[in-house]
């Protein structure tokens, strides 16, 4: 049932029997007890109703009820009813009197830091009731929701009931101090409420909050190290009061001001600071700042690979943007003289490629490396290889090998054409006659290059001449070879005697020559091409006199010479006077026809080679028959007197003395043609 704004509770039950009057309750009764009266009447019902007096004096009942024949109804009371059916009574007046009202805080609510002193609570007097009351003070800290349900007595569940404010209308400083401390004291928001009693009535007041805001020490979180341009804040949360991020330096987003882990965006490069701002209510605010650093990748430059010809070099990686490089050896030897130097010095170095890594530190970005290679050149003397003779127009050269790179042959006199200029071994074409000079050039890296020439001499097959024979006379001669093209030529002794002065001049002397043929060979050599020999004969001729035999006095016209026999060749007789013919010109003993009267000179001329030649003469003289005419007698008067011969045709006359005296001056008397 209900009573308009108020509410009763009530039991209603039929109880058989009877049914009589219920009458008016006594005033002894009070106002709020339980009104239970039995209705007259046969089989009248028994009517139980609990009203609370405390609201509104006038209430509105409707009773449904099941009984037996009952009695009357009186104003203000159920009477048992009579009959099966359930009747319904309306407009029920209840007792009139006032309600009780809890009355109001005059207090307003507070907000103030632990440890700070609250004020007191001051509350109106309650009115209305049975004009007597008692007080008690309720806390909670869970909820500032009305603590009881209607009048009750009893506060819901989290509320607690002061232990030093009993029945005081004001809650003292100590009492609000004991709430707080009854409910175990610390931040938060703690609600009062008083509650009235009168008589069995209760009322409450509206509640009134206490609030303790605890001071808290900001914390920014940990500085960080990012690559990227966001990252997320790590601020502490407020015990009270809203936090709130602000940018101090630096560059970046904040993109929820108010949140402790709020992200951030657009973050620049470097150091950036933000702070952490907590508003602690009535307590003091607290900062702290945290750096975020961006770090920008920087990609490590390792520098460019060098040649090197010394046992150091200097290393040339960039500088980090952040934090200290490092080199390291990857392959290869050598000694870093100052591993977080970018221009470190480097020692011991190894021959060849040696790989040195320069890793560069990015912050929270990922490291970066880059290896650079110093190849240390190892100086190689180049060589050409022997000089060579050939006879042929192509040769292979025999270079030794490079110890890095490739060499090179290049044409540096003569002629010649190198097949493959880069092979130690390359051929060559086109030989040039004689001496060609190639070159072989090493490349050592760094260090110098080395060179070397060698000589390839392409030998032409020069014809040994040893010139025309000769026919000489003396016991000298000077030889006639041809020059050699290449080399030296030499003259050796075969048959016969002779001595060479300069066997190996093509017209060398010769001396102490053999009578007759000495054969002297000229040999001329051709490098690698077969030597050629030729012989030449000097004939040393032993000059032979002639003689062409006593002149002789024939009577015939014939005769016979006697000329001696040539040494060398074939001596001639020839007609120089007179006349006769020769029968066998070239024999010494040749005979003589037809001879001339008188004085026939003949000449034998023998040849002697180179020697001259020699001539004799002889004179055949054929005598013809002459009478001596001593010429006619004479009669002198002196001692003296010339005799008149005729002359001899042939022959020479004599005078001698045959008788007398005289002296013949000049006895014969010889005619010689």
């Amino acid at each position: 049932m209900s009573f308009g704004a108020s509410s009763i509770g009530g039991t209603i039950s039929a109880v058989g029997g009877n049914g009589g009057v219920a009458n008016y309750p006594g005033t002894a009764e009070g106002a709020c007890n339980n009104l239970a009266r039995s209705g007259g009447g046969g089989g009248g019902g028994r009517v139980k109703i609990i009203v609370n007096p405390c609201h509104t004096n006038t209430v509105t009942a409707t009773v449904s009820v099941n009984g037996g024949s009952g009695g009357a109804a009186n104003n203000g009371h159920v009477a048992g009813l009579g009959g099966s059916a359930g009747s319904y009574f309306n407009n029920i007046q209840h007792p009139s009197y006032s309600s009780l009202v809890a009355g109001t805080l005059t207090s307003g609510n507070q907000t103030l830091c632990i440890g700070s002193s609250p004020a007191a609570i001051n509350a109106n007097v309650s009115t209305g009731g049975v004009n007597t009351y008692s007080y008690q003070w309720y806390a909670t800290k869970t909820a500032c929701a009305s603590p009881t349900t209607g009048t009750g007595s009893s506060p819901n569940s989290g509320w607690l009931a002061i232990s030093a404010s009993s029945n005081t209308q004001n809650l003292s400083v100590a009492g609000v101090q004991q709430g707080i401390a009854d409910l175990g004291g610390g931040q938060g928001t703690y609600c009062f409420q008083r509650r009235t009693q009168s008589g069995n009535c209760f009322a409450w007041t509206t509640s009134v909050t206490l609030t303790l805001d605890q001071f808290t020490t900001a914390a920014a979180g940990p500085d960080q190290d990012v690559c990227a341009t966001t990252a997320t804040l790590a601020g502490n949360a407020p015990a009270t009061g809203v936090g709130t991020w602000t940018l101090i330096s630096g560059a970046g987003t904040i993109t929820t001001p108010t949140s402790p882990t709020s992200g951030l965006t657009a973050l620049g490069v470097g150091a950036n600071t933000f702070r952490w701002t907590l508003l602690n209510g009535s307590c003091a605010d607290s900062q702290d700042d945290v750096i975020i650093t961006r770090s920008v990748a920087t990609t490590a430059a390792a520098g460019p690979d060098q040649d090197v010809c010394a046992t150091t070099a200097t290393l040339a990686g960039n500088a980090p943007a952040t934090g200290v490089g490092t080199w390291t050896l990857i392959s290869g030897a050598g000694t870093i003289t100052t591993p977080t130097s970018p221009t470190s010095g480097l020692t011991a170095l190894g021959a060849g490629a040696n790989t040195f890594r320069w890793t560069l530190p990015n912050g929270s970005c990922a490291d970066s490396q880059d290896d650079v290679i110093i190849t240390r050149s190892v100086a190689t003397t180049a060589a050409a290889g022997p000089d060579q003779d050939v006879c042929a127009t192509t040769a292979t050269l025999a270079g030794n090998a490079p110890a890095t790179g490739v060499g090179t042959w290049t044409l540096i006199s003569g002629a010649g054409t190198i097949t493959t200029p880069t092979s130690p071994t390359s051929g060559l074409t086109a030989l040039g006659a004689g001496a060609n000079t190639f070159r072989w050039t090493l490349p050592n890296g760094s260090c110098a290059d080395s060179q070397d020439d060698v000589i390839i001499t392409r030998s032409v097959a020069t014809t040994a001449a040893a010139g025309p024979d000769q026919d000489v006379c003396a016991t000298t001669a000077t030889l006639a070879g041809n020059a050699p093209a290449t080399g030296v030529g030499t003259w050796t002794l075969i048959s016969g005697a002779g001595t060479i002065t300069t066997p190996t001049s093509p017209t060398s002397g010769l001396t102490a020559l053999g009578a007759g043929a000495n054969t002297f060979r000229w040999t001329l050599p051709n490098g690698s091409c077969a030597d050629s020999q030729d012989d030449v004969i000097i004939t040393r001729s032993v000059a032979t006199t002639a003689a062409a035999g006593p002149d002789q006095d024939v009577c015939a016209t014939t005769a016979t010479l006697a000329g001696n026999a040539p040494a060398t060749g074939v001596g001639t007789w020839t007609l120089i006077s007179g006349a006769g013919t020769i029968t066998t010109p070239t024999s010494p003993t040749s005979g003589l026809t037809a001879l001339g009267a008188g004085a026939n000179t003949f000449r034998w001329t023998l040849p002697n080679g180179s020697c001259t030649d020699s001539q004799d003469d002889v004179v055949i003289t054929r005598s013809v028959a002459t009478t001596a005419a001593a010429g006619p007698d004479q009669d002198v008067c002196a001692t003296t007197a010339t005799l008149a011969g005729n002359a001899p045709a042939t022959g020479v006359g004599t005078w001698t003395l045959i008788s007398g005296a005289g002296t013949i001056t000049t006895p014969p008397l010889r005619h010689r043609a």
